[in-house]
């Protein structure tokens, strides 16, 4: 729902769009949310599960996510003790290194069976 409202800066009176929260605009984008999460970190973790350890790039191209998002999943994955990272010089870049904990392989092989 899309009301406006009325706000006044040093200029002088403004209207712009507020969005008002209703008790149904909560569950529904937070359950969509929460859904395309879980969806991402499967693949990923399968993609760990398929391919043991690999560098990070491998995983940010097969799953097709920016450095970013993914570099947030495997930080969440990582503290839930399913993942674990390394880092290692290779020239003048470093490279990360991912692969799944037991508990990660464990948890992962239940899922996709």
């Amino acid at each position: 729902m899309i009301t406006l409202s009325s706000h006044t800066n040093a200029i002088g009176p403004r209207t712009r769009p507020h969005r008002v929260v209703t008790a149904n605009d909560g569950p529904r984008s937070t359950r969509g949310h929460e859904e395309r999460r879980r969806t991402t970190r499967l693949r990923i973790t399968a993609t760990l599960l398929a391919a043991g350890e690999v560098e990070f790039g491998f995983v940010r191209d097969r799953v097709g996510l920016t450095d970013s998002a993914l570099s947030k999943q495997l930080k969440a994955l990582a503290t839930a003790g399913l993942t674990t990272s390394r880092r290692e010089p290779s020239g003048a870049v470093r490279r990360t290194w991912v692969r799944l904990t037991t508990e990660g392989r464990q948890q992962t092989s239940a899922r996709i069976r």
